[in-house]
């Protein structure tokens, strides 16, 4: 959704970026977080599909997206500036995680739309 908007944005002229942060906490449960995490899978392979290689890194989706050959991905991507004590258990849920953006990626990239 983000990245639609800015692609549209960047047909029509320049993006500026004034170097400002923006944080935005979402509070969430485990349940909630599985489903945004294949909203976003959704959202990212229907983007793929739309924009192609106008899209930064394109490729890292269909990575992600193919079963087994994505895990080390997940692992990658791991948020270690939030500490490393919860790096164990992530690592054991990568498996779920990456099934989960499997199908979220696939349904989204094949439909040519967000779903979720």
């Amino acid at each position: 959704e983000d990245f639609d908007l800015y692609l549209k944005l960047k047909e029509n002229g320049d993006i500026v970026y004034p170097g400002c942060t923006v944080t935005h906490i979402h509070p969430t449960t485990f349940s909630k977080r599985i489903k945004k995490e294949y909203q976003y899978a959704n959202a990212y392979g229907a983007l793929v599909r739309i924009h192609g290689r106008k899209m930064i890194n394109w490729y890292v989706g269909f990575i992600r997206a193919t079963p087994i050959l994505g895990i080390p991905i997940f692992i990658i991507n791991y948020p270690f500036k939030h500490g490393i004590a919860l790096f164990f258990p992530y690592c054991i849920l990568t498996p779920f995680l990456h099934y989960i953006y499997i199908n979220g990626f696939w349904k989204g990239f094949i439909s040519k739309k967000q779903t979720v």
